[in-house]
């Protein structure tokens, strides 16, 4: 079924709360987040101090609350300084009072008589010698027996020359003796030691930034991850155009993430990164970068500079909502773009660092550590010769219609040289003679200089970059088309051994490069060459996209020290929406035709060193497969109704069934307690009714809930009293049924209650079932003290009493989630008015005198319902202040444990109230999403504001644990207000999501779902039962997402 879109009206409005950070005094501070976690690295010297010195405790105490970091390396032993145990111990503990998990670390660098040092340039060990081993295994065995987690930083490496090295090298070259070496000491004085002393301790290795000179000095990038339980990546790149620490490019820490997780997979964890030689920008970029690459926790290098301050630290502190959400986003979405094949332990001839230089280029490169067999475009340079079957990938790959790229430096490196030179369309005999040559590519490029790899000489024809040495033309790309595909060489030429060995370099870019002053048209042509006609800028600007580059989906950011002007530029596909938003600022991105028939462009302003988040405005796919009405309902005038049970679901499915409890009115039966529960069950064939109650009993609904593979349950609340006694006392229970045979008799079971309990027809009760592990909850108030009791039903079927819960005033309707051990409850605070002027004025109005307000809106949580009681009831959200309404609607908790919650905020209840008492503020309804982790908010977002809606919404959970939206309200088609039920995505980003109308003959007003809360399994499929446009008919409908939600 096509449906059409629709969005609803959006309104600006201040919004107190931010997400991510907090304002506090003057001075802001970053809330902890879900998504994304800050860590810092303390040297032994700062670990010494933090044991020692008091104020030094306070300052670093004011330092994780400013970064909000939840995690603190404690190093054990650097440069000769060996940190006592005693010192360790009692940081690690204070820390841990604090609230921040320690991990161990250590420095491998030499001092004093620790260890002894290498021959050779640089500060390193002789790992060779058996007293650096010996001291060095030492300090870890201690170390194991202080921290459960333990990092080795990034000088697990050595240059060393001496005689006692050269003699253990042998035949092997350096390299090979190094990784051997290292490999070989990574499990005889780090792991191995570590796991005798501590078997649970998990030991993480930290790979610097250095990626394409690994090999050369020891870090082996196949052994030492298979050795270590977890790898960590350097990604600082500080300075891009100083010499102190290498003229590094900010792609660089993209592509050492990128290409050492591709290896490690499951294994890769935090990126680090360092203060040094970062200037204003420099520091954030890092974070940025760090990111996008993939990173879910970014360490800070080292503490003290924490401390001490740095200009891009309010920066972090001011963006760390973008940070986290960013985070969030790349988890679900990698960045995507050209393979560029690098293998484990690969030399990269003249093309060192060249993939860093490519993606300051705009050309999105993707480090990977295999061939990419099914890429339809593949960059080759030097790294790839390592591979032995490399020919036959690419005739593979050529056969397959695949463009490739090759450099100069692999066709000068490869064993199978010749052969890819003729491929290329170039003489086999070529050599490694460095040129710098001037780009001939019109005028805009001609007075840049360019390194090419060999004298190539090239005519410049369609497709080829042509540069100039002396009165010769030679080739920077070359392309070649054929029946098989595209191949293009690259003669550019980065960095190679005597580059180093120049300016006395010994790991990072020893020059910078002319190749990064490329304009347009010589830009262009060699993106081209790449397979992108999507992005256009200027260079120094790098282009990371998500999903596919026609999607336009991407973050772009821009290391230019001015602004810059970018296009991209997409095909218009069918069936999704051409409509785009900046996800950091939420701002719509206006949309123009481009040039080329069938396709739109992007004009984007970008300010100096900041960045862009373009997401198109996601479409949801769906199907409504059944829409009809189950049964009518007679009101029985209680003061309940079929959906007064809302913070509870009374529909659940298991496979293909359904099954649904419903209330029915008895006839001329005097209230309250004047209805019955009846199960139905819907199979493939269509509804039936089961069985019902005897005798009407109930006054309220009865909620469901069912198991994986399991029974079905329905609370029910009978009256113990005669007929037409009102506020009653009443006995809850819990009745199973077999899903084989709904018909069957119920098994009654009796939760079990903390002592004083005073249950009665308004039992204002929660109902949950974590339907993967078979465990239920139950909650019930008490009629006289306001409290929640709380019954827990475990996984072998005994039932426990769990205490009560006290909210601050009365709180009811609660929602309630168990997941994995874990309970959540939000409930709205439910009383009578208590400003009299207001229930005047009320009373006025309306005639009416039951004037209960819902307007406080509490959250609670367990980690482990079987061990531990609920938190101290936290305040989500008021309307106090202003005579508001909040609806609380639902609950999801993920399987990160945090709580996601939604609900309905209206600042004014009445317009009445507000023309009165705060005139000229609007009338809108807001509908919040709030993150809750570990009994703290962690984001809040309004997903959605109008004046005349929205009234009511669900979370809906898809298969791949995706988090939709499901809503009903007015919204804006053909310029018409309408009312009807919507459909969205909850994603990443502060925007707003792209709702789509459900095509329903017969809107709900109202309804329920099978959500995860009751024992449901997580469906591309919805169920909704409720109300509609059609009283008194309770009505069922079935939407299927998908397929392809986008």
């Amino acid at each position: 079924m096509t449906a059409k879109r629709i969005f609803f009206v959006t309104a600006l409005i201040s919004m107190p709360a931010m997400i991510g950070s907090v304002t506090a005094g003057s001075r802001k501070y970053i809330e902890p987040s879900k998504d994304l976690r800050l860590a810092s690295y303390a040297t032994s010297r700062q670990v010494e101090q933090l044991a020692t010195d008091e104020a030094m405790r306070e300052r670093a105490l004011k330092t994780v609350e400013r970064m909000g970091i939840t995690k603190i390396y404690l190093e054990v032993y650097r440069g000769g300084h060996v940190v006592s145990p005693e010192h360790l111990i009692f940081a690690r503990d204070w820390l841990r009072e604090k609230g921040v998990e320690v991990v161990g670390g250590i420095a491998t660098v030499p001092g004093g008589d620790f260890g002894v040092r290498q021959k050779g340039p640089l500060g390193w060990f002789n790992w060779q010698n058996e007293k650096t081993q010996r001291d060095l295994e030492k300090v870890i065995r201690t170390a194991a027996g202080i921290f459960d987690t333990f990092i080795v930083d990034d000088f697990f490496c050595t240059g060393d020359v001496s005689a006692e090295s050269r003699v253990a090298k042998g035949g092997r070259s350096w390299g090979e003796y190094r990784r051997d070496l290292l490999s070989k000491l990574a499990s005889s004085i780090f792991v191995g030691p570590a796991k005798e002393v501590n078997p649970d301790i998990t030991m993480i290795v930290k790979y610097p930034q250095w990626y394409d000179r690994f090999h050369l000095f020891g870090y082996d990038t196949e052994t030492l991850p298979r050795i270590f339980d977890q790898v960590w990546v350097g990604t600082e790149t500080r300075d891009r155009n100083t010499q102190r620490f290498g003229f590094v490019q900010p792609y660089e820490g993209f592509v050492n993430y990128r290409w050492l997780a591709s290896i490690a997979g499951d294994k890769i964890g935090g990126a680090w990164f360092d203060h040094g030689d970062c200037a204003e920008h420099d520091f954030l970029d890092q974070a940025y970068t760090s990111i996008l690459a993939g990173a879910s926790e970014l360490v800070f290098f080292n503490f003290n500079n924490v401390m001490s301050g740095h200009p891009d630290h309010e920066k972090v502190v001011a963006e760390s909502d973008r940070l986290a959400e960013l985070a969030a986003f790349v988890r679900e979405h990698p960045v995507i773009g050209i393979p560029a094949y690098k293998p484990p332990n690969s030399d990269p001839g003249g093309d060192m660092y060249i993939m860093d230089f490519l993606g300051m280029l705009g050309i999105p490169i993707i480090p990977v550590h295999e061939f990419p067999q099914s890429a339809p475009v593949v960059f080759l340079p030097a790294q790839a010769a390592t591979d032995p079957d490399l020919l036959d990938h690419i005739k593979k790959a050529r056969a397959r219609g695949a463009h490739l790229i090759l450099t100069t430096s692999l066709l000068i490196t490869s064993d199978q040289g010749d052969e890819l030179a003729r491929m290329a369309g170039v003489n086999p005999d070529l050599r490694s003679e460095p040129t710098h040559a001037k780009l001939a590519h019109e005028s805009e490029s001609k007075n840049v200089t360019v390194s090419i790899e060999s004298t190539i000489e090239c005519a410049p024809e369609p497709g080829n970059i042509v540069c100039t040495s002396g009165n010769k033309q030679y080739a920077l790309l070359k392309v070649r088309k054929s029946p098989q595909g595209r191949v293009a060489l690259l003669n550019t030429h980065t960095y190679n051994q005597a580059d180093f060995d120049a300016v006395g370099e010994v790991l990072l870019c020893p020059r910078q490069l002319g190749l990064l002053e490329m304009q347009k048209p010589a830009l262009s042509v060699l993106r081209d060459a790449f397979g992108g006609a999507v992005f256009d800028g200027p260079a120094c600007v790098t282009y990371h996209p998500f999903g596919s580059l026609a999607s336009g989906n991407c973050v772009i950011q821009n290391f230019n020290d001015k602004a810059v002007n970018v296009t991209l530029t997409l095909p218009v596909q069918e069936g999704r929406p051409n409509k785009f938003a900046e996800a950091f600022s939420g701002k719509p991105i206006a949309v123009r035709t481009a040039d080329s028939k069938g396709h739109i462009a992007l004009d984007l302003p970008i300010p100096a060193r900041d960045r862009v988040w373009i997401r198109r405005e996601r479409g949801v796919r769906y199907t409504v497969e059944v829409e009809e009405v189950v049964t009518k309902y007679a009101p029985a005038n209680n003061g309940a109704g079929p959906m007064w049970c809302y913070g509870s679901t009374v529909i659940a499915r298991q496979g293909k069934d359904v099954y649904l409890s419903n209330i029915e009115t008895g006839k001329d039966v005097p209230p309250l307690c004047n209805t019955r529960w009846q199960l139905w069950h819907r199979s493939p064939d269509g509804w039936s009714l089961e069985q019902s109650e005897k005798d009407y009993r109930q006054r309220e609904p009865c909620p469901i809930a069912i198991l994986h593979a399991g029974p079905v349950f329905l609370s029910v609340n009978p009256s113990i009293k005669p007929v037409g006694t009102k506020y009653g006392p009443c006995a809850p229970s819990v009745l199973e049924f077999d899903p084989a045979h709904p018909a069957g008799p119920a098994k009654t079971h009796a939760p079990a209650w903390t002592d004083g309990t005073y249950f009665t027809d308004h039992s204002y009760r929660g109902f949950a079932a974590d339907g993967a592990s078979g465990e239920l909850l139950l909650l019930n108030i008490n009629a006289e003290t306001g409290d929640q009791f709380v019954s827990y039903r475990d996984s072998k079927g005994a039932w426990h009493q769990k205490g009560k819960i006290t909210f601050p005033i009365r709180s009811c309707y609660p929602q309630v989630a168990l997941r994995d051990g874990s309970a959540h409850v939000m409930a709205i605070g439910d009383i009578v008015e208590p400003v009299e002027e207001w229930r005047k004025l009320k009373f006025e109005k309306l005639k009416r005198n039951w004037d209960y307000v819902f307007r406080r809106l509490f959250y609670t949580y367990t980690g482990n319902i079987n061990t531990t009681g609920f938190c101290p009831p936290i305040e989500i959200d008021t309307v106090e202040q202003t005579c508001g309404h909040i609806s609380n609607l639902d609950l999801y908790v993920d399987k990160t444990g945090a709580a996601h919650l939604l609900y309905l905020r209206r600042p004014h209840q009445y317009d009445f109230i507000r023309d009165k008492y705060f005139p000229g503020q609007a009338m809108v309804a807001q509908l919040e999403y709030v993150v809750v982790k570990d009994g703290t908010v962690v984001s809040r977002r309004t997903l959605a504001e109008t004046p005349q809606g929205p009234s009511f919404a669900r979370f809906h959970v898809d298969d791949a644990g995706r988090l939709y939206l499901v809503a009903a309200g007015t919204g804006l088609e053909k310029g018409q207000r309408t009312f009807g039920n919507y459909l969205a995505r909850i994603g990443a980003g502060k925007g707003k999501p792209s709702f789509r109308r459900l095509a329903l003959e017969h809107p709900f007003h109202s309804f329920f779902t099978n959500t995860p809360r009751g024992g449901s399994k997580p469906s591309d499929v919805i169920d909704l039962f409720g109300i509609a446009d059609d009283n008194p008919n309770l009505r069922y409908a079935r939407i299927r997402i998908g397929p392809g939600d986008n």
